[in-house]
C-alpha cells in the first residue's frame, strides 16, 4: 500500500487563568467610644485660707524639720505654708495645712515603705520641683515622694496635688509594686496639672487594702 497524509494535529491552546478574586472583607463596625466624663473640678480645688507662713529653705539643713515647724505654728487653726529656696527633705514632711512648694526639692528622707511627703485629711499641696528618693535597704528601693498620712489600711479625704513636677532617681526598681504618689484610700482627692518623669514604680494609685472596709472614692 501506498503511504497516508496524516493531518497535523492541531495545538492545544494554552489554559486561560482564571482570575484570583480577592476575598470581600468583612465590614468592621467602629467602635462606639466611651464618652469622657465632664467632671466639675471646683470641689477638688479646695483651699483652707486663714494664715500664710513663708519658709525660707536658703541654707537649712532640713526643709522637712523647717517646714513641719512651720505647721506646728499654724496649730490647730487653717492655713498654708509657702516654701522657697529648694533644698533637701531629710525629716518626712507631715503635710497637716496647705503647702506650696517654690524651686526644687530632693528626697533624702531614708525610708522605704512610707513616702517622703505625708499627706493628712483636707490638704492641697502645689508647685515646685521635687525629686525622687535614691534611699535603698536590704534590695528594697524607695519609692514614694507623696503619701496618704493614713497609709495603705487607713482611711482619707480630700487630698489634693496640683501643679507638682516629680523626677525620678532611684537606680532600683521594685518591679513596678508601689507608687510615686500613693493616695490609698482617699475619697475625694486629686492629682491635677503634674508632670511625673521616669517613675520606678506606678506614677499614680487610688486604692489600698480593704481590711478595715475602706475605699478609694471619687479620685481624679
Amino acid at each position: 500500500g501506498g503511504r497516508k497524509n496524516i493531518p497535523p494535529i492541531p495545538p492545544v491552546p494554552p489554559a486561560t487563568p482564571t482570575p484570583t478574586v480577592a476575598p470581600t472583607p468583612t465590614p468592621i463596625a467602629s467602635p462606639t467610644p466611651f464618652p469622657t466624663p465632664q467632671i466639675d473640678l471646683t470641689s477638688y480645688l479646695h483651699q483652707q485660707g486663714g494664715l500664710s507662713i513663708v519658709a525660707d529653705a536658703v541654707g537649712a539643713r532640713d526643709v522637712g524639720e523647717l517646714v513641719n515647724a512651720s505647721f506646728d505654728l499654724l496649730g490647730n487653726d487653717p492655713g498654708k505654708v509657702i516654701v522657697r529656696g529648694g533644698g533637701s527633705i531629710k525629716t518626712q514632711i507631715v503635710v497637716s495645712h496647705d503647702l506650696e512648694f517654690q524651686g526644687e526639692y530632693t528626697c533624702d528622707t531614708e525610708t522605704v515603705w512610707s513616702g517622703c511627703i505625708l499627706l493628712k485629711d483636707n490638704v492641697t499641696v502645689t508647685g515646685g520641683t521635687i525629686y525622687g528618693p535614691t534611699f535603698s535597704q536590704d534590695g528594697q528601693p524607695a519609692i514614694t515622694v507623696f503619701q496618704n498620712a493614713s497609709g495603705v489600711h487607713g482611711k482619707s479625704a480630700n487630698i489634693t496635688i496640683k501643679n507638682v513636677r516629680i523626677r525620678d532617681r532611684q537606680p532600683i526598681s521594685d518591679g513596678g509594686v508601689r507608687q510615686t504618689i500613693s493616695l490609698g484610700n482617699c475619697e475625694h482627692g486629686a492629682v491635677i496639672d503634674s508632670d511625673i518623669g521616669g517613675s520606678a514604680g506606678i506614677s499614680v494609685q487610688f486604692g489600698g487594702t480593704s481590711e478595715q472596709d475602706h475605699h478609694a472614692r471619687d479620685g481624679v
